[in-house]
């Protein structure tokens, strides 16, 4: 279901008392929109926050998709996209929230080695390209 407003928000969970919850909220730079997913955020407690971020975006884009979320929430984990194309896929990893997915599969020690490869061996055939 969704939920438009906290007390949408509520009553779906009021209806589905044994539910788990996935609250997924976009973090619009429309001031209502803003207004309005700060009071859904703050009407309940959560267990996990992700924020999904784009590895091709620089690292002010980053820095801003984890620290300035609504409702004063904290980012507890992030699930990093368009890895394979970004010029610098670890950079994310200077934000200090941990990486649980990249590209959508689990980040692991050997999932971050070919990233870093992958990273290394375009890098490599650009500076020969040129």
């Amino acid at each position: 279901p969704r939920a438009r407003s906290a007390e949408e928000f509520a009553q779906i969970r009021e209806e589905n008392p044994d539910a788990v919850v996935i609250l997924s909220v976009v973090n619009s730079s429309v001031e209502s929109h803003q207004r309005n997913a700060a009071r859904i955020i703050s009407s309940t407690e959560f267990a996990a926050v992700w924020v999904v971020v784009d590895a091709r975006s620089d690292m002010g884009n980053v820095t801003r998709a984890v620290n300035d979320l609504p409702g004063e929430v904290e980012a507890s984990m992030i699930a990093l996209t368009h890895v394979w194309e970004a010029a610098k896929p670890g950079q994310v990893l200077e934000c200090g929230i941990p990486v649980g997915l990249i590209d959508g599969a689990p980040a692991s020690t050997a999932l971050w080695s070919l990233v870093a490869d992958d990273a290394y061996i375009r890098m490599v055939s650009t500076n020969k390209e040129q």
